[in-house]
């Protein structure tokens, strides 16, 4: 006999706070079981990433599987029937005081898109619940992306952010279409089965997502303690984005072997770190195009889950370019990284151009140095001096260095050549 248990299922979205809300969860299940819940995961992960990877179609590509070392049709095979039997066991020793059951991953949402998977997860599930509840966080699409551009640079990516959502952010690609994540899921659980939240960020007065989740599950958030890493998966600073970006650049040129691949490798990581923050935005103008592309999904979502609101998200107004204006200051272990990454580029012994890959990041510390000129002269020069090792033949880099002074109004002469 089926148990009266409810089963809920965090789908994401990704870049939806998902991570620190699995470490919350992960970090707390000995206090949520004692509330009736269990919060179940992949071993030695705060996540179900490893379920994900057991019902995916054996002939699609998965990062989580080539780190294990699984790989080719009989190994995912081995892989899937372990897994699945290693969930069951998991189901079927819940005591019997437990009333909700949670699983989350947000690569249930970017890595599942047919229907024989869910289908998988439904039929693993189905026998130890009698009611499912699918929750989904919904985040306008371009915001979506500024955020996923640190992760795509993690894996590797060469790619401005411009280019990048150029070809991504389009409702032809699942991971932004949330009309059609939604019907697939619907689809095979049930329409009835499906909860649409909108994100909204974590502020003073309180942790959103996390908030907002606690309260389907009805769990009081004092209850539960803070895990001892809440910050996770973290973005990039916009200097640290394209120091990565041409480190990723250098990297497919030096190939995958050798002293210098090895030195790549370990800087990319030391970067990774050291300029964690808030990453570049999608410039307003720019932003807007793109999320118009999804102005019919979105309406359509709005009318059929949102009616009061007017549009499902906010619209894009004039302050939302929020590059304008920011801060730049650069500790000596940043700037030493930028010093790194160029001598790792004179070692590939390219002379023409072979700091093409980090313009933007003469670009950035340019900027920076003018932000900077009247409240720190040395540190302005310091980010300059740079800048100017990049962009050797640039007339303004020069200019700036060689009146070691600059005029009045300089600032906002640059900004009005550069079209801001």
């Amino acid at each position: 006999m089926r148990p009266e248990r409810r089963i809920v299922l965090h789908i994401g979205t990704e870049k939806t706070g998902t991570t620190s809300l699995q470490a919350l969860l992960h970090a707390n299940r000995e206090t949520l079981a004692r509330h009736g819940v269990a919060y179940l995961s992949t071993p030695g992960r705060a996540e179900a990433r490893g379920l994900t990877a057991a019902v995916l179609d054996e002939d699609l590509p998965d990062d989580y599987l080539r780190f294990l070392g699984v790989d080719g049709e009989n190994a995912r095979r081995v892989f899937r029937e372990k897994t699945l039997a290693e969930w069951r066991a998991q189901l079927e020793g819940l005591p019997a005081h437990i009333h909700t059951v949670v699983v989350s991953s947000e690569h249930l949402h970017s890595r599942l898109r047919r229907p024989e998977e869910l289908k998988r997860l439904a039929d693993l599930l189905s026998p130890w619940g009698s009611e499912f509840r699918v929750v989904c966080y919904l985040r306008r699409q371009v915001d979506v992306m500024d955020s996923f551009y640190s992760t795509e640079l993690k894996n590797g990516g060469t790619r401005t952010l411009l280019e990048a959502a150029g070809k991504m952010c389009r409702p032809g690609n699942h991971y932004f279409n949330y009309r059609q994540v939604l019907e697939l899921w619907g689809d095979v659980f049930g329409e009835e089965t499906l909860c649409p939240r909108l994100f909204t960020r974590p502020t003073r007065q309180g942790d959103g997502v996390i908030e907002d989740f606690l309260s389907l599950l009805s769990i009081d958030r004092a209850a539960l303690s803070r895990p001892v890493r809440p910050r996770l998966n973290e973005s990039l600073t916009p200097l640290g984005q394209a120091l990565l970006r041409g480190l990723n650049q250098l990297a497919h040129r030096a190939g995958d072997e050798g002293r210098l691949a090895e030195d790549l490798q370990m800087l990319r990581r030391e970067v990774v770190r050291v300029f964690a923050g808030k990453g570049a935005t999608l410039p307003t103008e720019e932003a807007r195009a793109l999320q118009s592309r999804f102005d019919e999904i979105n309406g359509a979502l709005r009318e059929r889950w949102f009616p009061d609101r007017e549009t499902l998200f906010a619209p894009l107004g004039k302050n939302d370019d929020r590059q304008v204006g920011r801060r730049m200051d650069l500790s000596a272990k940043q700037l030493t990284l930028v010093s790194r990454a160029l001598n790792l580029s004179d070692a590939l012994g390219e002379k023409a151009n072979r700091f093409k890959g980090f313009d933007e990041c003469a670009v950035r510390l340019r900027d920076a140095a003018v932000e900077r000129e009247t409240r720190d002269p040395a540190g302005a020069a310091s980010y300059m001096k740079l800048a100017a090792r990049i962009r050797p033949k640039g007339a303004f880099i020069r200019q700036w260095l060689e009146t070691n002074c600059p005029p009045m109004g300089f600032a906002a002469r640059l900004r009005h050549l550069l079209g801001r």
